[in-house]
């Protein structure tokens, strides 16, 4: 190995990527296997056991491992010669070439080793001058930063790890020569802690230990040497944080365009509430700390809620020209457990202090149901001039989040959950104003989003409006009230008392009393404008609730005369009734004792001009706007109206147990059977478009509890003085089988004040009547169209409708007994079909020619004990109204009427009408079908059978005609004289045969021949006796004409004819 030479490369090779066991070879000379060291992924590898070195006649070689690399391995090899010497010369002993060599050759490795290292190590360049690189000791150094001073020397920052590092770039340095005796030094500027200065003697780091320093002065524990050069470098920049100099440190994003701000200016867009001593470990109080965050950033910067469970012990009140953001779901504000239920967690207004500008984003707020049984807590006091119902406090408590009195809102990505009361209300200060509650509070919320939020767990409802406008609830999840404070009504949405101006769109409700609840009660304004577009809702009771609680059938009337003072009023009417005279409230000038009511004088005259409320239910119908001003009583309610919903899915309505949890007072849990998919009561003006109901027989995949049965008579029910109601496109799957079948689908009672338009209905699988509209005494309009109705109901009615003022037009019904029926004017579903449309004009074998009927028009007796009466059936007619009309003239009409006036029998006729005139009068029974099958005019003698311009062709008979021949209908009887017996002789005579033009233009020669006379040539023989022809009734001369003059087109025509039955007869007496 002597005899080598030994290259001048690096001594370190490297392999990426490669695979298998080797050889890998190395290019560097090794003088033995132990002079090179391998690497398998930074990880030091044992020669034999790993791997085996082959070394060649040049010192270089190869090594070949035991385990395969794979394509992620990184294996490294480098000279690893042991540094020491491996020849001893003695002196005067030999001096051989070989081993000269040998120890040669491994100096050259060794020095090719150090060089690698070297260069691989930090440095100091060769143009440096004085450089000092020499690092503390290793108690200085320690936990702490290696850094750099002024003069570029190696250094290390002050303090341990990186609490706090020297940051400043105005570093100043202070140089002084040691006199052996003096520790005092006076710096040119003071330093505020040690931590900000590196002090060196001779070049020397120097511990601080060693030192002190009081303002400008430091102060060595001992003197540096005579002679020591003393080095002092102290920064005007503090640790990281501290506001005092970050205005003089520069920061730059980066960038095009970016400009240079100051670290202050960065560091202050956003505050956190840990800024301000916020702890968000789930145990401290950071109450004071949140609140001091947001007193601070108000107006200025964000306010940053960091990752955590931050516990609260009061409201923490968001004010205005605030952004409040948190890290998501895992940050946490969350009220202590002690602390009593009325305490809201987080508020921005209230009564007197409006909040506007607010954004609060990406938290949760918890109102910790621990707190469902701690009574107590914090109310904020509100003065009423109310009287029963009302308290001392705003309504602003025992909320998650409440949106109170503020302007200009936006809640996003927000989880508010286990309010006691709500979890998000949008709010005035208080529910109820007024001296009834019924006016506008005057201090409501405005332009309010709540966007992509969670709500879950309220003990009333989940999210709330009250007393607001202008309000957007999107693409918000609410689910599973827990129903502890209002069990009977705990709902996942609702938009209460006083709201209007409400869109909600694009949201998911899931296992509340209602999905989604638009009411008002009976004594507050009931919400208006509201639109939905996009809700899904899923196991609730009820899907959609619609309703102003009271405001139906809530008053009386009575006629004044100007003479009676006293009248009497129905049950419910007794207790401090409200009383109208002329639409005027009266407040004095009345008693009511018992169930008498008595003015001191007597009302005016009038129809129905004394109505009385019934005000122990609250329905005043006086509302009051936020200004103070009257809103006029119209419909049902003075404020419930106009409510659109659109793309509505109501998926298995199902029993609900609230509340969903036990303990102290909290009430007793009750299970609440499911209700309807939707309700609508009192509201005027309702919209619905694309709504579907399903009984979760299309849920495939179990998504969803089943739904249970309906305690109500309905799928959807319309009723209590709803409305102008329209319905674009519903559909009903489902509720059709076992416990859920119902008998109703969509369901109008006979209190909806109507009018009801359906355009567009879909059943399947559905209920008894799919459609039923009913009426006892035709109190509304309606229009039924566009439906296809499917199911397996053989012996029910589809669409039953029994209100005689509803149209039902097109549709497809199969799997019914009966496709469309209802006894008109009655509420009784056994009475027979009114109107049938079948939907196939064959039989149903499609073998025989038998027609099945496509519409059919029914009337029965309707009982024993009732007269049908003489004329009673059905009558299709057809009215004009000219210019200058009062009304309709009925101008024709075909009937099949009843021609009796008993009961014992049942003889109709079928008769068409017409008016005589050409319409100027009614139209008069023209000729009829009588009940034994004769054809006879409507009145005796009044109507010829054709006319001379409308001939019958044929006429086929089994007899011949019958004319009237009863000597009682006779008069001026006398024998034929001579003169007429000479004309009859000439007639006779006249006899001839011919064939009829228009035969022979029809025929040509098969025209047949006729016998018979001229009908000029009979005129010519009466006239040669001096006869008149046309006082003899076997001669006819008719007279009309076609065109007319305004078309220039008027033609006269003219055309005789004779009566052969008189004619012959005639002839025969000149026998």
């Amino acid at each position: 190995m002597s005899d080598i030479a030994i290259n001048p490369v690096d001594r370190r090779v490297q392999f990426v990527g490669n695979t298998g066991t080797g050889p890998y070879a190395f290019t560097f000379n090794i003088l033995q296997s132990s002079d090179i060291i391998v690497y398998k992924n930074n990880v030091l590898l044992t020669e034999t056991t790993d791997y085996a070195v082959t070394i060649d006649a040049n010192g270089t070689g190869n090594v070949t491992l035991v385990v395969a690399l794979v394509s992620t391995d990184i294996l490294t090899m480098i000279g690893g010669r042991e540094l020491s010497r491996t020849t001893d010369f003695v002196t005067a002993g030999d001096l051989l070439a070989s081993s000269l060599n040998e120890q040669l050759d491994s100096n050259v490795i060794m020095s090719q080793q150090l060089d690698e290292r070297f260069g691989r190590t930090i440095k100091a360049q060769p143009g440096d001058e004085d450089a000092t690189l020499d690092l503390p000791l290793v108690a200085d150094r320690a936990n702490r930063l290696m850094m750099f001073d002024t003069e570029g020397n190696a250094s290390v920052a002050s303090e341990d790890a990186l609490g706090n590092i020297i940051i400043g770039a105005n570093f100043i340095t202070d140089a002084f020569t040691g006199d052996g005796s003096t520790v005092a030094f006076t710096l040119s500027v003071a330093a505020n802690s040690k931590n900000n200065t590196q002090v060196h003697v001779d070049g020397v780091y120097q511990n601080k230990a060693g030192y002190s320093l009081n303002a400008a002065v430091l102060t060595f524990s001992e003197a540096p040497p005579l002679s020591a050069a003393i080095e002092v470098v102290s920064g005007d920049s503090i640790a990281e944080g501290t506001t005092g100099n970050s205005s003089a440190i520069n920061y730059n994003q980066g960038g095009t365009g970016a400009v240079d701000r100051t670290v202050k200016a960065k560091l202050q867009e956003a505050v956190s509430v840990k800024d301000f001593g916020a702890v968000g470990d789930g145990v401290a109080d950071d109450t004071v700390a949140i609140q001091a965050a947001l007193d601070n950033g108000a107006g200025t910067h964000a306010v940053y809620l960091p990752a955590g469970t931050y516990m609260v012990s009061a409201t923490i009140y968001i004010p205005s020209n605030t952004y409040f953001v948190g890290d998501g779901k895992n940050s946490v504000i969350k009220m202590i457990g002690t602390k009593g239920r009325n305490t809201t967690v987080v508020m921005t207004g209230f009564r007197n202090n409006k909040r506007e500008n607010i954004v609060i984003e990406n938290m949760m707020i918890d109102f910790n149901r621990t707190r469902w049984s701690v009574t107590g807590g914090t109310q904020l006091a509100d003065a009423f001039n109310g009287t029963a119902g009302y308290t001392a406090y705003q309504d602003n408590d025992e909320t998650a989040l409440s949106i109170c009195y503020s302007e200009n809102v936006l809640v996003k990505n927000v989880w508010a959950i286990d309010g006691y009361k709500h979890c998000i209300d949008v709010q005035a200060p208080s529910y109820r104003t007024g001296t009834d509650g019924a006016t506008y509070d005057s201090q409501p919320s405005k332009n309010v989003t709540l966007e992509n939020c969670y709500t879950s767990g309220a003990g009333d409802d989940n999210i709330t409006t009250h007393h607001s406008t202008d309000i957007n609830i999107i693409g918000c999840w609410s689910e599973n009230p827990s129903g502890v404070r209002v069990p009977q009504n705990s709902n996942c949405i609702e938009i209460d008392d006083g709201s209007r101006n409400v869109f909600v769109t694009n949201c998911v409700t899931i296992g509340g009393i209602y999905g989604l609840q638009i009411k008002g009660h009976d004594y507050a304004p009931a919400p208006y404008n509201v639109t939905v577009s996009g809700l899904r809702t899923v196991n609730n009771t009820q899907g959609v609730e619609i309703r102003h609680s009271g405001w139906y059938g809530n008053n009386t009337s009575f006629n004044g005369d100007g003479s009676t003072t006293a009248f009497t009023l129905p049950n419910g009417y007794t207790v401090s009734p409200v009383v109208y005279v002329g639409g005027v409230k009266q407040t004095s000038g009345y008693t009511v004792v018992g169930v008498t009511l008595t003015f001191s004088s007597a009302p005016a005259s009038g129809t129905n001009n004394i109505v009385v409320y019934k005000a122990d239910a609250g329905e005043d119908p006086e509302i009051v706007d936020e200004e103070g001003n009257t809103i006029a009583y119209t419909g049902t309610s003075p404020t419930a109206r106009n409510v659109m919903l659109s793309n509505i899915s109501v998926i298995a309505p199902t029993q609900v147990t609230h509340p969903t949890v036990t303990g102290a007072n909290i009430p007793a849990q009750t299970a609440y059977p499911a209700i309807a998919g939707m309700r609508i009561r009192s509201y005027e003006n309702v919209n619905l478009v694309n709504v579907s109901f399903n009984d979760s027989t299309l849920d495939l995949a179990g998504d969803y509890s089943a739904a249970t049965a309906l305690s109500q008579d309905a799928v959807c029910r319309i009723y209590l003085g709803a409305s102008n109601v329209l319905i674009k496109n519903m559909s009903i799957y489902g509720f059709g089988d076992g416990s859920l079948e119902m008998e109703r689908g969509l369901y109008a009672t006979n209190s909806l004040v109507g009018p009801i338009s359906i355009d567009g209905f879909a059943s399947s699988n559905g209920p008894e009547h799919p459609i039923r509209l009913s009426a006892s005494d035709s109190i509304y309009e309606g229009t039924v169209n566009n439906f296809f109705i499917s199911g397996n109901q053989p012996d029910e009615i589809a669409v039953l409708v029994t209100s005689s003022n509803v149209q039902v037009g097109s549709g497809t019904v199969t799997g019914y007994g009966t496709p469309v029926g209802g006894g008109i004017g009655s509420t009784d579903t056994g009475q027979p079909k009114g109107v049938t449309i079948s939907r196939t004009a064959r039989s149903a074998s499609d073998t025989t020619t038998t027609p099945v009927a496509v519409m059919n028009f029914d009337w029965y007796e309707r009982a024993t004990s009732q007269n049908l009466g003489l004329s009673e059936g059905l009558k299709q007619s057809w009215r004009t109204k000219l210019t200058g009309d009062t009304a309709p003239i009925e101008v024709g009409y075909v009937g099949f009427i009843k021609n009796s006036a008993t009961d014992t029998n049942r003889q109709h006729d079928f008769v068409v009408a017409n008016s005589a005139d050409g319409g100027n009068t009614a139209a008069a029974p023209v000729f009829e079908v009588a009940s034994n099958g004769t054809v006879r005019p409507s009145a005796n003698g009044s109507q010829s059978l054709g006319d001379a311009s409308h001939r019958w062709s044929e006429v086929f008979a089994s007899n011949g005609t019958i004319n009237t021949s009863d000597e009682r209908q006779k008069q001026d009887i006398a024998d034929i004289d001579d003169a007429e017996t000479r004309v009859a002789v000439v007639l006779k005579g006249k006899l001839k045969k011919f064939k009829f033009k228009d035969a022979v233009a029809a025929k040509g020669e098969n025209a047949r021949v006729h016998i018979g006379v001229i009908a000029q040539e009979v005129k010519a023989a009466f006239e040669a006796e001096g006869l008149d022809a046309h006082d003899y009734a076997m001669l006819c001369y008719d007279q009309w004409t076609t065109g007319s003059e305004e078309a220039g087109d008027l033609e006269t025509h003219d055309s005789y004819g004779v009566r052969y039955t008189e004619l012959l007869t005639f002839i025969i007496s000149a026998m």
